[in-house]
């Protein structure tokens, strides 16, 4: 009887290593052809380094539109510069503006809040040490926003349309408060 069993036994596993044998091997080959497949993939690109805005932060003020125009800028840590801009003449605010550079993206980008309520979203597309363009060719006047820190007291913010082929150009020359 022993005999019996265990010739029963042994044809029970011998089926299951058999039925089993295929399936690790295909699993095995899966995996090796996989291992050489990634292997073979180039090396990701790493990302680009977000810019350096940190010149922009601060208070700026300047005359202009027959008032005061005072910019607020900060950094907020995670790659974002926050402001607040207003106009104010005597005591009246005549125009604010909340803004957010956010260098977090693959491109970074700048959006305007006059008001409070969002308008269109500009791209980088330059910058140079202090210096930093945003571009929205689709768009109408301003298609171009430019900050530029000049001799370390000042805040230059243009404002033009080189896509758009208007002749219009604000220009905010800001000292530093």
């Amino acid at each position: 009887m022993n005999t019996r069993m265990n010739t029963r036994m042994n044809t029970r596993m011998n089926t299951r290593m058999n039925t089993r044998t295929p399936a690790r091997l295909a699993l095995t080959l899966v995996l090796v052809v996989s291992a050489f497949s990634l292997a073979a993939l180039p090396a990701p690109e790493k990302p680009k380094p977000a810019p350096d805005l940190a010149w922009i932060a601060g208070t700026w003020s300047g005359e202009m539109w027959g008032g005061v125009f005072t910019a607020h800028y900060g950094l907020t840590g995670d790659g974002r510069v926050v402001g607040y801009s207003r106009h104010t003449r005597g005591e009246q605010e005549s125009f604010y503006e909340f803004e957010v550079l956010d260098l977090t993206r693959e491109t970074p980008t700048y959006t305007p809040y006059p008001g409070g309520r969002r308008a269109e979203t500009f791209t980088l597309t330059g910058t140079e040490n202090t210096r930093a363009v945003f571009e929205m060719p689709e768009k109408d006047y301003p298609t171009r926003v430019v900050f530029e820190r000049v001799g370390g007291k000042r805040l230059v913010i243009t404002l033009d349309d080189p896509h758009g082929g208007g002749d219009k150009v604000e220009v905010f020359d800001l000292a530093r408060q």
